[in-house]
């Protein structure tokens, strides 16, 4: 959250934003964060959330802020658009790629193999029944492979949502829907929405707790 407010603080322009953007005046994260949660304001960051993943942003803010930082929101690799019906089991997706250890694990499995463990990563089941929220990213140390080459990419499963650059249209901006995956610390029981293949789309202008997303590299 901190490197997102940092962004912030530098006042970007909102001008000059991809197709399906035109409607999207502000970056900051939406209202939701701005309410107290679990005893914990969401937004704006503090010493205590600051290395916690930003939350309540919409597939646009995403997008920018990704580009900002010399990356782009996860595509396809090699660059460009994800299919947006079939995102969830595409090996040239580069999200769908890192979280299945480039087929390592089904897309019915998550980031650190094919069965499902309610303590490796932040989802609902990891709380047993208190009320979950975001952890410190990184810090879940079983919730990443195994597999050499993909070790250190953490909490692809869990934590939050992250928005996919895979939308079914850009003519209509706002209800344009736009894929995201990985479940959340909300997800569950049982991992629902949380290995790499789940399905999960919502409006562009979208995004309350527990949406965030990640960036790749082009």
């Amino acid at each position: 959250m901190a490197q997102y407010q940092a962004w912030l603080n530098t006042n970007p322009s909102t001008t000059g934003q991809v197709a399906g953007c035109a409607w999207n005046t502000d970056f900051a994260p939406g209202s939701d964060c701005g309410t107290s949660y679990n005893g914990t304001a969401i937004w704006p960051p503090t010493a205590a959330n600051g290395n916690n993943p930003v939350e309540c942003v919409n597939w646009c803010d995403a997008y920018s802020y990704c580009a900002a930082a010399g990356k782009r929101l996860c595509g396809k690799i090699g660059g460009g658009t994800i299919d947006y019906a079939g995102y969830g089991t595409t090996p040239s997706g580069q999200w769908y790629s890192a979280c299945t250890s480039n087929g390592t694990y089904s897309s019915s499995g998550y980031t650190y193999g094919n069965t499902y463990n309610a303590t490796n990563c932040n989802g609902n089941d990891y709380w047993g029944g208190l009320e979950p929220f975001s952890t410190i990213v990184g810090t879940m140390g079983n919730c990443q492979s195994p597999v050499t080459g993909y070790v250190g990419v953490y909490d692809l499963t869990g934590n939050v949502f992250e928005w996919i650059d895979s939308c079914d249209g850009t003519s209509s901006g706002k209800t344009d829907h736009c894929n995201y995956s990985g479940g959340a610390y909300n997800s569950g029981p049982a991992g629902d929405f949380m290995n790499c293949g789940s399905i999960n789309a919502d409006y562009r202008a979208a995004g309350g707790r527990g949406v965030g997303f990640r960036c790749c590299s082009p």
